[in-house]
């Protein structure tokens, strides 16, 4: 799977890496060559003496390291998650670990931290933590003017792959612009990275109401866990026939497994399926009957569909060569980059249309919801911050959210929200009774939904103000408290695998 984004990989190597990787391999041949030259044969004469001057200069120069990093604040200050020793004392956060402690601590930290949760495991604590969190919410369910306007519809989700804002265009993405414009088109989404991957972030987000763990193994190896409050275990107490589907490998990203502990009936990797066909071009799945006929069923139906089509690589894409024939007006003078992704962007959009198309020819579509949202900002093309004019790497993750029915009435909703906030606000959609309590994400229409999305580094953003750039007082505060603790109790609900307990319980 690498190697078909080795050259995009390379392409990021910059200046300041590769001063970095001459300057290891100098440091390397100037020790091997001291080695070599010295009078002091080290292996042979003063091999105990220079062990123990290595292990007292190792110990020293860490304890310094770490004394340096400062006092640690209580526990319940708002901004402990950005205080060095707190940071290096909880290592809860892979990113900031690795800023507070650099790359060889980060190893040894990491290593300690690993065993002493495993010897401290106390999952009865956790699940304490967690009851005594959700015993203060208190938050109740609510109508709304959209509580059960979809209750008994069909409901495929659509995951797009690399899919931005900016891209979504009456030249480029037009199906997708004209859903924009006739459905529910969320103009302030956010798509938050957590874990170790942002699609398979953005993938659990949107069915669990949850975010990645971003410590211990990925979030994909959670098989094991219950998920009987997810959207496709909900959907299925209500007889849906759930179902997934994806062009890639059952196995990569653990999918086939990962899938039906979330909670869907199949997971359908086409690959696996060796019909000859390739699924890396998005219109392929709807072209096809077998794999069309995946996506519906005679009864109430659920699909999560991931798309792949605008997956990097934008430089020497053998799909980007063919579909340049069928639509050279997509074509950028002298921007290859730019040219590939428009016509992979177009191929994704070609499907969308394709598939409505056909759900009206099979009389499908009167009674089915469409929603569609991106997994991550198209990080693969090198100018996609000049293009969305954001450096952040958090508010650059503005991204589509559309949900879409034949009749539904148009509204551009500007209310702040992010990926776990879908699986909530489908419920209150599709008239099903759930514990609001149990998510990270609220219903977007409720009176309680909160009106700021937080990030893995504990920043948060309410529309105005983003407090990484913010004063502190009693307002900034607040939310940070707010956000601080669902990172923490999203990371034991996960850990603990606490739905397992709730269910026998409630």
């Amino acid at each position: 799977e690498a190697k078909d984004y080795l050259k995009y990989a390379m392409e990021n190597i910059d200046d300041n890496m590769i001063i970095v990787i001459l300057l290891s391999i100098i440091a390397m041949e100037f020790v091997l060559i001291i080695t070599k030259h010295s009078k002091i044969n080290i292996i042979k004469n003063n091999n105990k003496k220079i062990i123990v001057i290595i292990i007292f200069l190792f110990v020293f120069f860490r304890i310094v390291g770490i004394y340096k990093l400062g006092k640690p604040v209580d526990d319940d200050n708002w901004n402990t998650w950005d205080v060095p020793r707190n940071v290096y004392n909880e290592y809860n956060n892979n990113n900031r670990n690795l800023l507070v402690s650099g790359m060889y601590e980060y190893i040894f930290r990491d290593i300690y931290m690993y065993i002493k949760n495993k010897i401290n495991l106390n999952d009865k604590q956790k699940i304490e933590n967690i009851n005594e969190y959700i015993n203060n919410q208190k938050k109740e369910l609510e109508k709304n003017e959209y509580t059960g306007i979809f209750k008994n519809k069909n409901l495929i989700v659509i995951m797009l792959e690399s899919i931005d804002d900016w891209i979504v265009t009456e030249e480029t993405m037009p199906t997708l612009k004209m859903l924009e414009d006739t459905g529910l088109n969320f103009t302030n989404r956010y798509s938050p990275f957590f874990g170790g991957g942002m699609t398979i972030n953005s993938e659990f987000a949107s069915v669990t109401g949850l975010y990645s763990i971003t410590k211990d193994k990925a979030i994909n190896n959670y098989v094991n866990n219950n998920y009987d409050y997810s959207l496709p275990s909900m959907l299925k107490k209500q007889g849906y026939n759930v179902n997934s589907i994806h062009m890639n490998y059952g196995d990569f990203y653990n999918r086939k497994s990962f899938h039906t502990a979330l909670g869907f009936n199949n997971h359908y990797a086409l690959r696996d399926l060796e019909l000859g066909i390739d699924f890396a071009y998005d219109t392929k799945i709807v072209e096809n009957d077998e794999s069309y006929n995946l996506i519906v069923n005679k009864n109430k139906f659920f699909t999560f569909i991931t798309t792949y089509s605008a997956h990097v690589s934008y430089t020497d894409n053998y799909k980007c060569d063919y579909l340049i024939t069928k639509h050279p007006e997509l074509a950028v003078k002298n921007d290859e980059e730019l040219t590939c992704f428009k016509l992979l962007a177009n191929e994704t959009d070609n499907f969308i249309k394709l598939l409505l198309n056909r759900l009206e020819e099979d009389n499908y579509l009167d009674d089915t919801v469409i929603v569609l949202f991106a997994d991550h900002y198209n990080y693969g093309y090198r100018n996609v911050k000049k293009v969305k004019n954001i450096d952040d790497s958090n508010l650059i993750q503005h991204t589509p959210l559309v949900i879409w029915s034949k009749n539904i009435i148009h509204k551009n909703i500007d209310i702040i929200n992010d990926t776990s906030d879908i699986p909530p606000t489908l419920f209150n959609m599709f008239g099903i009774d759930y514990n609001p309590n149990l998510y990270m994400g609220t219903d977007i229409f409720s009176n309680y939904h909160e009106k700021f999305v937080y990030f893995s580094d504990y920043s948060w953003y309410d529309g105005k103000i983003y407090s990484k750039n913010a004063e502190n007082n009693k307002y900034i505060e607040n939310i940070s408290n707010i956000v601080k603790k669902k990172i923490e109790i999203n990371e034991k609900i996960i850990s603990s695998n606490y739905y397992n307990y709730y269910s026998k319980n409630n």
